[in-house]
């Protein structure tokens, strides 16, 4: 085991060891409506207006993943039928034209979806892109989701998960919209990063369709409101796998994921100084646990760190650091990656217009990987249509307010 020397954690959550939260995250702002257009035998489907057709099928079969509260009905000797979905307040439409499809969202659109033969004819080359917005928000104006003043760091690996989801840059309405529509497709959340750029929150996540334990998320939470949660469902047997904190305004809140799942024993501590951070490390490291996330923000000119330790059963060799500069970053990158370490968890974040990380690092086996950061938002965008391509999925995106 390795110990990470720590440069520069206000209060502490306490040191619980199983405690958890259960049910969707914050309420959604928007749910989805789906129906299926056209009438068996003789189908002949279409979507209204407002309405986006997420696919095409002429028998019951070939839908049995969709939720049973949209039954199929009768099959379709000649022609299909069409599966169409609204959102209130977001309207979205498929970007791309088969055989050659290049789909593109604008600039005040969001990426939902990504696929060569899930609607319409099939792609021979490029992805069909399905992109929403939102509509009108309250005060009659549109919402959009422009992050200029954005940052990103990333990890990937070439792994062989078939089906996953990526996005960035979505306001808190457009990850619920997102988040609700991947879990109607059985989609789960397995990695959410919050960060705030002015007086917006934003987020990052990643989904995978797997199947997996029960599970839990939650965003947007207050220090208190995290706590609340924490403790008030420890009872039901989940644990806290992911952990975000950032900062919005100046006021800091948490976004999180809690599975249903058996394993080691684990502790999780939140809105810990530096200095704190490092005696907990100290702590945790010294009884036999191994740090396995970590979150850092910006608060009012200092570091604000949120992790989770587990107990050590693998024995796998790690390191861990904070407070790294982005020089810093490099070098211990360049130090460890040559040691035949690779990077397990990421955050990025800026205090005093410097940017910060925190990082973990295993030597463990696996596939193909890399890591980037200090990316704009177009500049993650365009690396990670440059991976996905390569076969490569996101593992961590950490995104910060580069001032």
């Amino acid at each position: 085991m390795s110990r990470s020397l720590f440069p520069s954690m206000p209060w502490i959550l306490g040191a619980l060891v199983a405690w958890v939260l259960l049910s969707l995250p914050q309420a959604a702002s928007a749910q989805q409506v789906c129906r299926w257009d056209g009438s068996g035998p003789w189908c002949a489907g279409s979507c209204n207006p407002g309405e986006t057709e997420e696919l095409q099928a002429s028998w019951g079969h070939e839908v049995q993943h969709l939720p049973s509260t949209n039954p199929f009905g009768n099959g379709c000797v000649f022609g299909s039928k069409a599966y169409c979905c609204s959102t209130p307040g977001v309207t979205c439409r498929w970007d791309g034209k088969a055989p050659f499809c290049g789909g593109k969202c604008e600039d005040d659109e969001y990426e939902v979806k990504r696929c060569k033969n899930c609607i319409g004819k099939p792609c021979w080359t490029g992805s069909k892109v399905k992109c929403c917005k939102p509509t009108v928000g309250s005060s009659g104006q549109p919402l959009t989701a422009k992050v200029g003043d954005a940052r990103y760091a990333a990890v990937w690996d070439k792994s062989t998960v078939s089906a996953w989801v990526a996005r960035h840059g979505m306001t808190s309405d457009q990850y619920q919209a997102a988040f609700t529509e991947l879990g109607r497709e059985g989609y789960r959340l397995v990695h959410i990063a919050g960060y705030g750029v002015g007086e917006t929150a934003y987020y990052a996540a990643i989904w995978e369709q797997t199947s997996g334990p029960a599970w839990v998320a939650r965003h947007g939470m207050t220090p208190a409101e995290y706590q609340a949660e924490f403790n008030a469902q420890g009872a039901a047997g989940y644990r806290l796998v992911q952990i975000s904190g950032y900062a919005v305004a100046g006021q800091p809140y948490y976004a999180a994921i809690w599975e249903q799942s058996s394993g080691p024993p684990w502790v999780a501590r939140h809105g810990m100084t530096g200095s704190e951070f490092q005696q907990q490390f100290d702590q945790w490291t010294d009884r036999g646990y191994r740090l396995v996330k970590v979150s850092g923000f910006g608060l009012d000119g200092e570091a604000i760190y949120a992790a989770i330790w587990e107990q050590d059963t693998s024995g796998t060799p790690w390191v861990a650091r904070h407070g790294m500069t982005s020089q810093d970053y490099q070098n211990e990158f360049n130090v460890h990656g040559e040691a035949g370490f690779r990077v397990t968890h990421l955050s990025a974040f800026q205090i005093d217009g410097k940017s910060h990380f925190a990082a973990i690092w295993e030597k463990v086996s696996g596939p193909a990987w890399a890591a980037r950061h200090g990316m704009t938002s177009d500049g993650y965008q365009e690396e990670f249509n440059y991976k996905a391509k390569d076969g490569f999925r996101p593992l961590v995106v950490s995104g910060y307010h580069a001032y």
